[in-house]
């Protein structure tokens, strides 16, 4: 199975399991006047929201893949070629994010999910790096 196989079924599994963040609740002890937002439950996601989503997860990670692979033989350290390949796919992350608190889930929600998707595709892409410049 291809390393891009595998970020999509990781992100895919991630965002089926992913729990619940935040609360339409106020904090407590919050003053009366202070209703927090209603965001919607990722438990009430559908299938047309789910499906945008890894739409823009799969764009990330193929993007950070392809990037990372073009660039590892340039450098000493993979670390370096992986750093560069998630700065240059910031906006595809930051889309991924955006897709989901415009579909009026909690902005927490996003952060962390995104953070989730940026870190699997980090632990995934180290050791294809390390085949890759090791020529194995």
């Amino acid at each position: 199975m291809s390393l891009k196989h595998l970020f999509v079924a990781g992100a895919a599994a991630a965002l089926i399991l992913y729990p619940m963040v935040g609360s339409a609740e106020p904090a407590a002890g919050a003053a009366p006047a202070e209703v927090a937002p209603e965001f919607r439950s990722p438990a009430d996601m559908t299938v047309d929201e789910r499906r945008a989503i890894m739409e823009a997860v799969t764009n990330y990670n193929v993007c950070v893949h392809d990037a990372a692979m073009k660039s590892v033989e340039g450098v000493d350290d993979i670390r370096k070629a992986a750093d560069a390949a998630l700065g240059a796919c910031k906006t595809k992350l930051d889309d991924v994010g955006n897709r989901i608190t415009g579909f009026k889930f909690d902005p927490g929600f996003a952060r962390q999910f995104t953070m989730q998707i940026r870190n699997t595709a980090v632990h995934k892409l180290l050791p294809e790096l390390v085949m890759k410049k090791t020529g194995g």
